[in-house]
C-alpha cells in the first residue's frame, strides 16, 4: 500500500513541479560542491599561512640562539624563546643541541597539552595534533649544525577563521538558492505550456479511441516538429486501423474452421514425436557419453553399430568396424575369448543368458588390451535379434594389482633386508606384523613374536615410562619416539631407539600402529665414554685452575718480598751502576706482578669463580681512579691524556666499579703503550635513560700504530697479540684484551674495535647500569663561584669546554 501511495503521489506531480524540483536539486548539488571545495580551499590556505608562520618565527630564534648555542648558554637561550611572549598563539617552545639534549624551553602560561621534550626537536617539519602544531627544524652556522629548536602553537586562531568563512557561506548559499528558484518560476510555463497540450491530446485520443483528433501547433520549432509528427502517427495508425477491421470480417470465420481440424492433427503428431526424440535422445545421449565400450551386433555376429568409446579404445574408425566380424577384429589368441564368441553364435540356445569374462584382445596397433566384457541378448518378443556387448577398460586395474603385488613383495624383501625393525601393532597394541631384524633384537621366534604385545620385550624397569610416553602420544596425536632396552628371553639386555605412528581408517577411527626399531646400544656405549672423558676433562680443567691460583699466590709472596726490598734498597746511598741495576730489578719485578695478576684473573674467569657487585658508586671516581696509573706513563712519552663526558649521565650509579676500572686501565694502559705520540682520550657517554637505569658506553681512543683488519679478532683470544713484531716490540702476554672482553661479557656488553696500521685504533662497549637510590648515597655539594681562564692549542677542548 505504501508502495502504491507512493507511485500515485509521483504521478499526480506535474511536469512544472518536477522541472522545478530537478532544478533546484541540480542546483543545490552544485552549489553545496562549490562551496565545500572552497571551504577545503581555504582550509589549506589556512594550514599553509600557519605553518609558514611557525617556520618564520622558527628561522627568527634559530638565527638569535646560534650563540648560546656555540657556547651552550642555557639563561641566553632560555631568554630568546621568552621573546615568543608576543606570539599569542605560541604556547611552547625548546632548544635542544646537535646531539638532542636539552639547553633551553618555554611555556606560555596557562597552555594545555604535554610538554615538549627536547628529543621532539630531532623530528624536523611539520606535525600536526588535534588542538595543536609541532614544527622543528635544525639550526646551522657556517653549514654545520649547532642544534635543533621545536614550537608548538595552539589552533585557536585557525579554528576561528575557518568558522567566520563557514557561517559566510551559509547566506551566499541561501540567497543563490532563491535567485535560481524565481527564474525557474519565471521561465517555466514557456517550457511546459505547449508539452501538457500535446499530453492532454495524446489522453483524447487513447480514452476515445479517437484517431481523427489533431495536435495544435507550437511556436516552438522543437514543439512544433513534436507536434507535426504526432499527427503523422495519427494518421498511419486511422488509415491502418480501418484496412485491420477490413480484413478480420473475412477472415475470422475460415481461421476458425481451420484451425478446429489442424488442433486435434497436431496434438497427436507432437506426442508421437517428443516421445520419439525423447528415446532417441536418450540412447545417443547415453551411447555416446559412455565411459565404456558399447557394441551391438546381428545375429551372425557382425557389427551393427559401435560407440566413440569403442572406437577410441581399440584404435578403429567407424568405416573399418562396420559390417565386420568381432571374432576377426580381436584374433588375440585368446582361448576364453573364442569359446565364449563361438557359444554366443553357435545355435545351441535360442536365448543365450548374459555373461561375464575377463580377457586380452589386440587392438588395431597390435597392442593387447585387458577388458572386462559383458554381454547380453537382444530379444523382440521373444526372438534373437543379435547381442548387446559392454567393454571395459581394466589395463589400470590389472596394473595397478600387479603394482600392488610387486609392493607387497618388494617391501617384504626390504622387510627382511633391513637394518632396523619394524613392526605393525593393532589398536591394543598387540605385534601383527614384524620382521627379522625385529625378532632378533627381541630375540624371539617370528612365529613367537606375532601377537605379543609390544610391552612384553620391554625392559621391566623402562615398562613405566614407556607407557607413559605411550598414551600422551596417542591422547594428543602426535608421532612417539623414545629411547628403551629390550629384555630378551635369555637375559641379554639390548638398548634400542623406537619410533611409532598411528594408523587410522577411512572414517577416522584407530587401526593400529606401525614403527621403526634402531639398535642403538653402540651409540649409548659412546656416549657414556664421552660422558667420561668430559667428567674427567672438567676435573683436569679444575685441578688446572687451582694449581694456577695456588701458583699465582706462591709466587705472589716472594715477588712482594723482592719490591719491598728493591724499594728499601733504592732508599740507600747507592752508585749510578747499582741504581740501575736495582731500577732493572724492580721493573722486572713490577712486569712479573702484572703477568701472574693477568694469569691469576684469566683463570677465575675461566672457571667461572668471578661474581660481580652491585654497591653505589661514583663513576666519574672510577673513572679518574682509571685514569692515574696510565697517567704518568703518558706524560713520560709525551702524550696527552684526555676524557670527556657526553649527553645527561648521572655521577651516582650501581654496579661493580672495581671491574670496570680495571678494564679501563686495560684498555687505556694498551692505548698509551702502542701510542709513540700524539693523543690517547677516553670519552664517557650516557645513550639512553630509563626508569631504573641507564645505557652507558665508554669509548678509548689513540693515534697510535692500529691493528690490520685480520687481526681484529685474534688479539682478544688469550696468549695472542696480532704479530710477533708486536710483542718483540712492545711486550705483554697478551691476555689483558682477552680478561677485558670477558669482563665486558659478564656486564651484559661486547667490545668493539676500529682499527687500521698506522691510524690508531678505538676500543669501545656499552653496558647498562642501574640508577643508584639517592636516599643510599651521602654526598655534600659545595658551589664556589669563580671566573677561569682556559688557554688550549687543542681545537677539540673548545668542544670539551
Amino acid at each position: 500500500m505504501e508502495r502504491a501511495a507512493s507511485v500515485r503521489l509521483t504521478q499526480n506531480i506535474s511536469l512544472r513541479h518536477r522541472l522545478l524540483i530537478l532544478t533546484m536539486s541540480t542546483s543545490s548539488i552544485g552549489l553545496f560542491a562549490a562551496l565545500a571545495i572552497f571551504l577545503l580551499y581555504n582550509q589549506s590556505l589556512i594550514r599553509e599561512h600557519k605553518v609558514e608562520e611557525l617556520q618564520s618565527a622558527a628561522d627568527l630564534i634559530g638565527t638569535s640562539s646560534a650563540a648560546a648555542l656555540v657556547f651552550d648558554d642555557p639563561v641566553e637561550g632560555t631568554k630568546l624563546l621568552q621573546a615568543l611572549e608576543t606570539r599569542r598563539h605560541i604556547s611552547q617552545a625548546v632548544l635542544s643541541r646537535s646531539d638532542g639534549s636539552f639547553i633551553a624551553s618555554y611555556r606560555r602560561p596557562g597552555s594545555p597539552g604535554p610538554t615538549l621534550f627536547a628529543s621532539d626537536a630531532l623530528i624536523p617539519g611539520a606535525r600536526w595534533a588535534t588542538d595543536r602544531l609541532l614544527f622543528s627544524q635544525p639550526i646551522f652556522l657556517r653549514g654545520r649544525k649547532i642544534g635543533n629548536i621545536a614550537l608548538q602553537a595552539e589552533l585557536g586562531d585557525m579554528r576561528e577563521e575557518t568558522r567566520h568563512a563557514e557561517i559566510l557561506s551559509v547566506p551566499v548559499f541561501c540567497a543563490t538558492l532563491l535567485v535560481i528558484y524565481l527564474l525557474t518560476l519565471l521561465f517555466r510555463n514557456s517550457v511546459t505550456g505547449p508539452i501538457q497540450q500535446l499530453a492532454r491530446v495524446a489522453r483524447e485520443v487513447t480514452q476515445k479511441k479517437n484517431y481523427a483528433t489533431r495536435a495544435p501547433q507550437s511556436g516552438v520549432p522543437e514543439l512544433a516538429h513534436l507536434g507535426q509528427d504526432f499527427n503523422d502517427m495519427l494518421d498511419a495508425i486511422e488509415a491502418r486501423d480501418r484496412e485491420l477491421q477490413q480484413s478480420r470480417e473475412g477472415l475470422e470465420q475460415r481461421v476458425g474452421e481451420r484451425t478446429a481440424e489442424l488442433r486435434h492433427e497436431i496434438a497427436d503428431r507432437l506426442q508421437a514425436e517428443r516421445l520419439l526424440a525423447e528415446s532417441e535422445t536418450l540412447f545417443r545421449a547415453l551411447n555416446e557419453a559412455a565411459p565404456v565400450g558399447i557394441v551391438s551386433e546381428t545375429g551372425d555376429g557382425r557389427i551393427r553399430q559401435a560407440n566413440p568409446t569403442f572406437r577410441r579404445m581399440f584404435g578403429y574408425s567407424e568405416a573399418e568396424l562396420t559390417d565386420k566380424s568381432l571374432a576377426v577384429l580381436f584374433d588375440s589368441g585368446d582361448t576364453t575369448h573364442e569359446t565364449v564368441f563361438r557359444e554366443r553364435h553357435s545355435g545351441v540356445t535360442q536365448q543365450p543368458a548374459a555373461k561375464r569374462h575377463t580377457t586380452r584382445l589386440r587392438k588395431s596397433d597390435g597392442e593387447l588390451l585387458d577388458v572386462e566384457v559383458f554381454t547380453a541378448p537382444l530379444l523382440d518378443h521373444g526372438r534373437s535379434l543379435g547381442q548387446f556387448s559392454i567393454y571395459v577398460d581394466v589395463s589400470r586395474r590389472m596394473a595397478a594389482e600387479k603394482a600392488i603385488r610387486e609392493s607387497e613383495e618388494l617391501f617384504r624383501t626390504l622387510s627382511v633386508a633391513a637394518p632396523i625393525g619394524i613392526f605393525r601393532a593393532d589398536v591394543r597394541g598387540n605385534f601383527i606384523y614384524v620382521n627379522q631384524r625385529l625378532c632378533e633384537l627381541m630375540g624371539r621366534a617370528p612365529d613367537a613374536s606375532l601377537g605379543l604385545h609390544w610391552l612384553d620385550s620391554v625392559h621391566p624397569d623402562d615398562r613405566d615410562q614407556l607407557a607413559r610416553v605411550w598414551k600422551s602420544g596417542i591422547e594428543m596425536g602426535l608421532e612417539m619416539q623414545d629411547d628403551v632396552r629390550f629384555l630378551t628371553p635369555d637375559g641379554n639386555t639390548n638398548w634400542v631407539y623406537w619410533q611409532s605412528r598411528a594408523l587410522h581408517a577411512p572414517d577416522g577411527t584407530p587401526a593400529g600402529y606401525v614403527g621403526v626399531v634402531e639398535d642403538i646400544s653402540a651409540r649409548r656405549a659412546a656416549e657414556q665414554r664421552l660422558l667420561e672423558a668430559k667428567r674427567a676433562a672438567e676435573s683436569a680443567n679444575q685441578a688446572k685452575s687451582q694449581f694456577l691460583a695456588n701458583m699465582s699466590h706462591e709466587i705472589r709472596t716472594p715477588l712482594n718480598g723482592i719490591l719491598g726490598m728493591t724499594e728499601l734498597a733504592l732508599d740507600t746511598q747507592l752508585t749510578a751502576e747499582q741504581r740501575e741495576c736495582l731500577s732493572t730489578v724492580k721493573g722486572c719485578a713490577e712486569s712479573l706482578l702484572e703477568i701472574i695478576s693477568e694469569i691469576l684473573d684469566f683463570s677465575k674467569i675461566e672457571s667461572g669463580n668471578v661474581e660481580l657487585e652491585s654497591i653505589p658508586f661514583s663513576i666519574l671516581d672510577c673513572v679518574e681512579n682509571a685514569l692515574h696509573p696510565v697517567m704518568v706513563r703518558a706524560q713520560q712519552k709525551g702524550l696527552d691524556l684526555r676524557w670527556a663526558v657526553r649527553g645527561d649521565l648521572p655521577e651516582w650509579l650501581q654496579g661493580d666499579p672495581t671491574r670496570l676500572r680495571q678494564v679501563l686501565i686495560n684498555l687505556l694502559g694498551n692505548a698509551v703503550k702502542f701510542t709513540e705520540r700524539g693523543e690517547v682520550g677516553l670519552t664517557i657517554t650516557a645513550l639512553q635513560h630509563e626508569d631504573r637505569g641507564v645505557l652507558v658506553r665508554f669509548e678509548v681512543r689513540d693515534t697510535g700504530v692500529g691493528v690490520a683488519p685480520e687481526y681484529h679478532q685474534k688479539i682478544f683470544e688469550s696468549f695472542q697479540q696480532s704479530d710477533a713484531s708486536i710483542t718483540r716490540e712492545f711486550g705483554g702476554t697478551g691476555l689483558g684484551l682477552s680478561i677485558s672482553s670477558l669482563l665486558v661479557q659478564m656486564m651484559g656488553g661486547q667490545i668493539e674495535m676500529q682499527s687500521a696500521p698506522g691510524s690508531g685504533s678505538c676500543f669501545s662497549f656499552q653496558i647498562a647500569l642501574k640508577l643508584c637510590d639517592p636516599a643510599r648515597v651521602a654526598v655534600t655539594h659545595e658551589s664556589c663561584p669563580a671566573k677561569v681562564l682556559v688557554i688550549s692549542q687543542q681545537p677539540a677542548d673548545c668542544e670539551l669546554l
